[in-house]
């Protein structure tokens, strides 16, 4: 039973990290978008 818990937690932690993940990727593409290095 520990060894599932212990899983789930872990499926938890990781679905979490990439839903950050895109949020933050997300963030950069908008500040890209208003006028980054491309100079756009």
């Amino acid at each position: 039973m520990v060894q599932l818990d212990d899983k789930a937690v872990a499926d938890t932690a990781g679905l979490f990290d990439v839903i950050s993940r895109r949020r933050v990727g997300d963030e950069v593409k908008v500040h890209v978008d208003r006028g980054g290095p491309s100079g756009r």
